[in-house]
């Protein structure tokens, strides 16, 4: 049933527009969304294209949780105006909150030409530009915004990212270690990565340990899962004696298998303390195996999503507590410290579903270079940067593929699990087994990767499995890629039996896959 029309009289009168734009100014000041909404509705019935109507209608819609109906509003307004740079700002804000970033960089452009200084619109539009890797006209952006005199927390560490990836490192030194000075945590996480990806080991893991800092009220950049810790302290590397250290992990798998590798130097160095290692569930039966050899380690998996995790869950109560990373600034200072050996085993015999499946799809093959391929991180990561790592299946069909592609002595395996299990699919010309239904955690990975000669893959945990395994690894780059496989490298200082494969240009992965298609070719010859 549709609302009775209220009476105005003013509608349809040369004062209507004037007396809808007062009222709704007036609820605008009192936060009534309702009276806003209802006032600027008809002012845009009195001048359908006004374009401040148009804005407080779509505001207040927004306000009332309408984002959707909003959205037509902040489109008809910035229609409307193209030369009003505040109404293409704001359709563009809401274009973005609905996902809609390709569009909302047009918004931004435009509000731009009609406004250059508009700094509102230079910040978004650089984060946008910067996320998809059009890293020269973010810097353009940012540093546009610094002439102006304008400051938005993070500015510097946006700015010393977009310097990173075109390889600036004069500008983004100076940059990042001037502004890490005046205590922005943002900043010396990312000073700690450019000294870290230039192998300044001693510098880098001392600003690193600064990645769960932050400012009072603030969550601080990382956040682990062990922050409740009730009084007992972060471990400064002091002998423990008999008592019990909690060791737990942080990030991603793929951090805590590197960050792993150095585990038997603490046990090494402190022979007698008791370590806690809590690890990502998926992790624990690995792990468990692995360090069966210490009779001092109990590996426990940490809740996962559970940032507060209670101490009293451990099986014992720790005295001393740290994040898995920080063993680096300990025992890795120096190039000379990392050893280059694999660290990993997979038990001596394969039992279980994984193991039967193994020898009854991937029996031994004289003659047949056995490759794993992935392809894709985690989708349920949905950062740009994320995504950005990832390679279209099809494309690397298309680039690997088998017999009609003159890649012939190969047998492809896929070592992804079931997310992303379906696109193989899309490239049928690989012919790549499928063992996605029998990998329930690492440790089955693990058995799989075991069986592969060569593993290809994206830089993911699998990457970091298949290396501490010291199975030969082909790691496919990102031009804009982590601090952890350094610069300009072809190999790792993490890992032995590493290659690495980088993009020339971004998004490039056409010629990393050639280069890949070529080098492997050789192998099999």
């Amino acid at each position: 049933m549709k609302n009775t029309p209220v009476y105005d009289p003013m509608a349809g009168t040369p004062d209507a527009l004037a007396h809808a734009i007062n009222c709704a100014d007036i609820a605008l000041q009192k936060g009534d969304w309702s009276a806003l909404a209802m006032w600027a509705e008809r002012a845009v019935r009195a001048a359908p294209g006004h374009a401040m109507a148009l804005q407080w209608l779509a505001h207040a819609l927004d306000m009332q949780g309408r984002c959707g109906d909003a959205l037509v509003h902040w489109q008809a307004a910035a229609h409307s105006a193209p030369l009003d740079a505040q109404a293409c700002y704001n359709y563009a804000v809401a274009l973005s909150l609905a996902g809609e970033k390709a569009a909302a960089v047009v918004q931004y452009q435009a509000a731009l030409r009609a406004n250059p200084d508009h700094t509102d619109a230079l910040w978004n539009y650089s984060e946008l530009l910067r996320l998809s890797e059009h890293f020269a006209m973010a810097a353009t952006c940012l540093e546009r915004l610094l002439a102006l005199g304008q400051y938005f927390k993070c500015l510097h560490h946006r700015l010393g990212v977009c310097y990173a990836a075109l390889n600036h490192p004069d500008a983004e030194a100076q940059l990042l270690m001037s502004v890490a000075k005046k205590e922005d945590e943002l900043t010396r996480w990312e000073l700690a990565h450019y000294y870290l990806a230039r192998q300044r080991f001693s510098e880098g893991w001392d600003a690193y340990a600064g990645r769960f800092d932050g400012e009072p009220g603030h969550q601080p950049v990382i956040r682990h899962f062990y922050e409740r810790t009730d009084g007992v302290p972060l471990w400064d590397g002091a002998p423990l004696g008999t008592a019990t250290l909690l060791v737990h992990g942080e990030q991603g798998i793929g951090d805590e298998l590197m960050f792993a590798s150095i585990v038997p130097d603490l046990l090494q160095a402190h022979p007698q303390t008791k370590v806690v290692l809590a690890v990502f569930p998926t992790l624990h039966r690995l792990f468990t195996e692995n360090f069966a050899d210490y009779p001092q380690v109990k590996v426990v998996p940490h809740l996962r999503g559970n940032v507060s995790a209670q101490l009293d869950s451990l099986p014992e109560r720790p005295v001393a507590h740290l994040p898995i990373g920080n063993l680096a600034a300990l025992f890795r200072r120096r190039a000379e410290d990392f050893p280059g050996i694999a660290w990993l085993r997979t038990p001596a015999h394969i039992d279980g579903v994984i193991g039967q499946k193994l020898a009854l799809l991937l029996p031994p093959a004289p003659g047949l270079l056995t490759v794993g391929l992935c392809w894709g991180s985690n989708p349920s990561v949905r950062t740009q940067h994320a995504r950005q790592r990832n390679i279209p299946a099809d494309l690397l069909a298309r680039q690997l593929a088998l017999p009609t592609g003159g890649m012939s002595g190969v047998r492809y395996v896929s070592v992804l699990n079931s997310d992303r299990a379906a696109e193989l699919g899309c490239g049928p010309e690989l012919q790549a087994l499928d063992f996605s239904p029998w990998l329930t955690d690492m440790a089955d990975t693990a058995q799989l990767l075991q069986r592969c000669d060569i593993v290809v893959t994206v830089c993911t945990s699998l990457a970091h499995l298949s290396a501490s395994l010291g199975r030969e690894t082909w790691v496919l780059l990102q031009h804009h890629h982590e601090w952890r496989w350094a610069q300009e490298r072809t190999d790792s200082y993490w890992y032995p039996q590493v290659r690495l494969f980088r993009q020339a240009e971004p998004g490039d992965w056409a010629g990393v896959l050639r280069d890949v298609a070529a080098t492997l070719r050789t192998r099999v010859q």
